[in-house]
């Protein structure tokens, strides 16, 4: 995809980058999703793909896994980007929440829910 890239984040491994600037409220990427059953929660905890999928159904143990470079986004409490899950078209569109300028990382809050927050999670939360 011409308009990101994936590069070497500081600290976090792999990030996606803004090759060129995105406005405000401009949709950056729709991903197709990968749902899995609540029930695939456990098994899928245990490969891989923990740390890549996103809750799809708030306050639910449905996962979705972002294809394109949606599971590469990574997560900041003053992120740049929002997500959502379209469940009627099966994709997860990610947005810019403010002009994302070329070579910018774009950073989205992964919002977990309930008691599923992992040990990283609350690190850099601003305080309330």
């Amino acid at each position: 995809m011409k308009d990101l890239s994936i590069r070497p984040s500081p600290g976090r491994g792999r990030g996606v980058f803004a090759e060129r600037d995105f406005a405000e409220g401009e949709l950056i990427e729709r991903c197709p999703a990968l749902v899995f059953a609540a029930e695939s929660r456990p098994a899928v905890k245990q490969t891989a793909l923990d740390g890549y999928y996103y809750n799809w159904i708030p306050d639910s143990d449905i996962l979705a896994l972002a294809l394109g470079y949606g599971s590469f986004y990574n997560h900041s409490w003053t992120a740049n980007a929002d997500w959502v899950c379209r469940v009627d078209l099966n994709v997860m569109d990610f947005t810019a929440l403010r002009r994302i300028a070329a070579g910018e990382e774009i950073l989205v809050n992964y919002k977990y829910v309930g008691a599923r927050f992992p040990d990283w999670y609350d690190a850099g939360r601003p305080e309330s």
